[in-house]
């Protein structure tokens, strides 16, 4: 068709072809075809029309049209050049071809021997390896706290005590009660030698002062779990005393623990978008806050 347009450097651009724009020998034939719009395909390398593309239909083709068909029409123009060879690329010997596929081969080959490793990066802390945690040995409100955080501890230091302001008035009231409980007891068995009648009330006396008494020993033994001592050396490790100072715990609640400084591990939270299939032996970089750029291999915390 380029050969029937008129202008010829109009002919190299997307356009619709116009009826007045064509010989008179073939006006008559294109009076029928409705819009047509001629897309040539221009050779990469020397800019010639080498192809084109005819498309009709009967509205007429608009500009924003045109403008997405002109990137649809560089890629078939391309494409066309590059099946028919156009001169971006010479022959190949029949030789080369051969070597050419057979180190593409070996290539392909050496690539399935290859190990793909896969990574992931993830927060991680450096935490103590089987610390011995310390609870709450009742319910209560801490009293005070003796260490400080991440202080070095002895065995048998205090820790930590809780408020005794309770278990003091129950020890007390357990006193008066084996007082009085004793009392009624002496008081039946000066009675039983003018009243034998009365000696069975003696033994149930006697069992009365054994309750006050294992009670009161009880409520004494409470008294000395108020003061929680270390059961081993190490560093103690919780949050600020201040956040302690007060607060009502819980029997079993975790108030720190003792860890020792030789007994470290890397504790790591992978996100579940990010989780892969690691080893038990794989390998690990740690980056510390104070020393990005000089990675700890693994081993340094364990």
């Amino acid at each position: 068709i380029k050969h029937h347009l008129k202008d010829v450097e109009k002919s190299r651009q997307i356009l619709p072809i116009q009826v007045e724009d064509l010989p008179s020998s073939i006006k008559s034939e294109w009076q029928s075809q409705g819009q047509v719009l001629w897309c040539p395909f221009i050779h990469i390398q020397g800019g010639y029309i080498e192809a084109g593309l005819l498309l009709f239909r009967k509205k007429p083709w608009r500009d924003a049209e045109i403008t997405l068909l002109g990137y649809l029409i560089d890629a078939y123009a391309h494409a066309w050049s590059a099946i028919q060879g156009g001169g971006i690329r010479k022959p190949i010997k029949p030789l080369r071809r051969w070597l050419i596929r057979l180190l593409l081969l070996a290539a392909f080959a050496a690539t399935t021997q290859l190990s793909i490793r896969e990574s992931v990066l993830a927060p991680a802390e450096v935490v103590a390896k089987s610390p011995l945690i310390v609870t709450a040995p009742m319910e209560g409100t801490i009293k005070q706290i003796y260490v400080a955080p991440n202080e070095t501890v002895e065995v048998g230091q205090k820790l930590f005590s809780l408020d005794d302001t309770v278990q003091k008035n129950r020890y007390t009231i357990a006193q008066k009660t084996l007082a009085v409980a004793s009392a009624d007891l002496l008081r039946a068995e000066q009675k039983a030698f003018l009243d034998p009648s009365t000696r069975g009330e003696i033994a149930l006396l006697q069992a009365k002062v054994k309750e006050r008494e294992a009670e009161l020993e009880y409520v004494a033994t409470l008294l000395k779990r108020l003061v929680v001592r270390s059961e081993q050396a190490g560093i103690a490790v919780f949050t600020d005393v201040n956040d302690w100072l007060g607060k009502p715990v819980r029997v079993g609640e975790k108030i720190m623990f003792l860890a020792d400084p030789k007994l470290t591990e890397l504790q790591l939270w992978v996100p579940v978008a990010d989780a892969i299939n690691l080893a038990s032996d794989a390998p690990v970089q740690l980056f510390l806050n104070t020393d990005p750029t000089h990675p700890l291999q693994q081993g340094f915390w364990a």
